[in-house]
C-alpha cells in the first residue's frame, strides 16, 4: 500500500490535533509523518502522511470526513484531490 498525503487548514484551538489524528486512526488509516510547522496566525498547516491498513478504503471519504470537524478551513490531498480542495467554496454545488 501507498502512503498519501493530506495537506490539512485547520483553527489552531484547544484539542484540535488530537481530534484530527483520532478520526484519522478511527476510519481505518495510520500515520506514517505529519509536519506541522510554527503558525504565524491562528491557522494551522498540517501535512498528513498516511496509509490505509486495507486496499477498501477511499481517501475521498476520509477527507470528507476530516472537512466536517470542527474548524477545518481546507483538505487537499490524496489521490482524487490532486488539483481541487475542500474548503472556501462558494456556489459549488
Amino acid at each position: 500500500m501507498t502512503t498519501q498525503t493530506l495537506h490539512i487548514e485547520f483553527e489552531s484551538a484547544e484539542g484540535a490535533l488530537l481530534r484530527l489524528i483520532g478520526l484519522v486512526e478511527r476510519r481505518g488509516y495510520e500515520v506514517c509523518s505529519m509536519n506541522l510547522p510554527t503558525p504565524a496566525t491562528g491557522t494551522m498547516i498540517l501535512d498528513l502522511g498516511i496509509m490505509a491498513r486495507d486496499g477498501d478504503r477511499d481517501i475521498g471519504v476520509l477527507r470528507r470526513q476530516i472537512h466536517r470537524l470542527t474548524g477545518v478551513r481546507r483538505v487537499m490531498g490524496g489521490k482524487k484531490s490532486d488539483k481541487k480542495s475542500m474548503g472556501d467554496h462558494h456556489g459549488d454545488g
